[in-house]
Order: structure tokens, then sequence, then C-alpha cells
């Protein structure tokens, strides 16, 4: 269903590439805490290392991939959305829930005592 696609199953690790990986691994599963301590080892930081990579090589491809299988309407109701999100706010996180650099940034905002909105894009709807 649009779920397991957004999640990244069937062959779309192309489109959402670590985030996929993460969310099926035992780092996913992990309270926000062993996410952070996770972030500090050899392999957290490692898997930073790859992401970054992943991002410069394939972010616009990726966008251009998520926009080719939404209809029209469907992307510009939720710039729209967006849009009014941003402006209703002075700093908005988008988030995946499984993602360790998530919960990090969420936790800098919280000890700069920053007020902010957190959407959690994996929670959103079909």
């Amino acid at each position: 269903g649009a779920e397991d696609k957004r999640a990244g199953s069937s062959g779309d690790a192309g489109v959402y590439g670590l985030y996929s990986v993460i969310k099926r691994s035992p780092v996913g599963g992990m309270g926000d805490e062993k996410k952070l301590e996770f972030l500090e080892t050899a392999v957290g930081k490692w898997v930073n290392s790859v992401t970054q990579w992943e991002l410069d090589a394939l972010g616009e491809y990726k966008v251009r991939k998520c926009q080719e299988r939404a209809p029209a309407k469907d992307i510009a109701e939720a710039r729209q959305d967006i849009n009014a999100t941003v402006a209703s706010n002075a700093v908005v996180l988008y988030s995946f829930t499984a993602c360790p650099w998530c919960v990090k940034a969420k936790k800098l905002l919280d000890d700069a005592e920053v007020q902010y909105v957190t959407i959690e894009v994996d929670e959103q709807g079909a």
C-alpha cells in the first residue's frame, strides 16, 4: 500500500535510501536516547557520512521521483500546506520517527529552548 511505498519497500530504496534501511534496522526501533548514542559510535558516524553522500548525489533525483509518483493536485495541495505551516511558525522541523538525526535535531532545539513545530513525515496520511 501507500504506507509501504513511503517506508521504502518494494524496491523504493532508490527513492527513500538510507531512511528505509534505518527504519527496518534495530536503530529504527530504539528509544530516542539510544538513537543519540548510536550517532556517536563509529558505525553511526559512518552512516552519517554515507547519508550525506546520498543527499549530495541523489537529493534532487529523489525529490523528482517522489513528485512523479504523486498526482499534480496532491503536490499543489502539499505545497500549500507546507507554505501555510512555515508561514505560521518560526521553526518547522520535518522529521522521520526512526531517524536518529531527527532526534538529535529535536534535542538541539529543545536544549536551546527554541519553540518549534514538528511534522513527522512518515506519519502523514497516504
